[in-house]
């Protein structure tokens, strides 16, 4: 298991593994999706977030969005997602996911990936958002609010 997150307003709980993608229990059933039966990109999942009742999957193959049994995937060849291997999930309380990856700090609007120029090809391992500010760990611990971005 390398995640477990829950839904609060549903009762969700998800779990992501290092080798059998993602389980999902409603309270009654669990449901497993993996690449052999559902359109997940990896069963190895590095990252998860949950935020109203959609699972935000990461992978080293890229992004996976888990919403009601469907399931979209973004990579680097069909997508303007900028890097494939994703290490960290967060949202912000303005509906952003921020992507922590291989080469920097991504955020996707859930339309278009943008990345933060300050962390370009940068290893960024966690993201969390608290207190209204997104705290990043690179080579060093930083804080990010409304684009203004301070090393701690």
């Amino acid at each position: 298991i390398t995640a477990v997150a829950v839904d609060s307003a549903t009762n969700t709980y998800f779990i992501a593994t290092s080798d059998s993608g993602l389980s999902v229990f409603n309270g009654n059933t669990w449901v497993n999706f993996n690449t052999s039966n559902s359109g997940i990109a990896s069963n190895k999942l590095t990252c998860l977030k949950v935020k109203n009742n959609i699972a935000y999957l990461g992978s080293s193959v890229g992004l996976s969005i888990y919403n009601a049994g469907t399931i979209l995937n973004y990579t680097v060849n069909n997508s303007t997602l900028q890097c494939d291997t994703i290490l960290s999930l967060e949202c912000d309380n303005l509906g952003n996911l921020w992507i922590g990856s291989t080469k920097g700090l991504l955020n996707f609007d859930g339309v278009n990936f943008s990345s933060v120029s300050a962390f370009n090809n940068q290893v960024i391992s966690a993201v969390c958002f608290a207190d209204n500010y997104l705290w990043i760990s690179a080579q060093e611990i930083f804080r990010m609010q409304n684009n203004s971005i301070k090393s701690i």
